[in-house]
C-alpha cells in the first residue's frame, strides 16, 4: 500500500509541476487573461469565474485525494512498522509518569494528615 500511494504522490507531484509550467506557456495566456478578465468585470466574485479557473491548475478531485493519502500514510507506515517492544516501552514510559505523579500525591497527602513518616 505504501508502494502504490508512493507512485501515487510521485504522479501528483509530476502533474502539478505540469500545470505550473504550463500556465507559464504563451498557448495559456489567452486563458489566464480571460479568467482575469471575468474577475475585474464580474468585481472579484471567483464564483462567477469558476469555468475560466479550470484550465488554471489540477481538479480539486486529485488535491482533495492526495491530502487524504497523506494523511493516512502515517496510520499506515506504523501499522508496518510497530513492534511489540515499543508497545512494552511506551507503557513502561507512561507508568514511570504515572508511578511519580502518584508518589508525590502520597507524599503530600502524608504531610497533610500530620504524619511524618514518607
Amino acid at each position: 500500500m505504501v508502494i502504490v500511494e508512493t507512485v501515487y504522490f510521485g504522479t501528483v507531484y509530476i502533474a502539478a509541476t505540469k500545470a505550473v509550467q504550463a500556465d507559464e506557456m504563451p498557448t495559456k495566456s489567452v486563458q489566464v487573461e480571460q479568467w482575469g478578465a471575468c474577475l475585474i468585470l464580474s468585481g472579484g466574485k471567483k464564483d462567477e469565474c469558476l469555468e475560466y479557473a479550470k484550465v488554471l491548475g489540477l481538479s480539486e478531485r486529485l488535491v482533495t485525494a492526495s491530502f487524504f493519502m497523506s494523511a493516512l500514510i502515517g496510520l499506515f507506515t506504523f501499522a508496518l512498522m510497530v513492534r511489540w517492544s515499543m508497545l512494552v516501552g511506551w507503557h513502561d514510559t507512561t507508568n514511570w509518569f504515572d508511578d511519580e505523579l502518584y508518589e508525590e500525591e502520597e507524599r503530600s497527602g502524608a504531610r497533610r494528615n500530620g504524619r511524618g513518616d514518607v
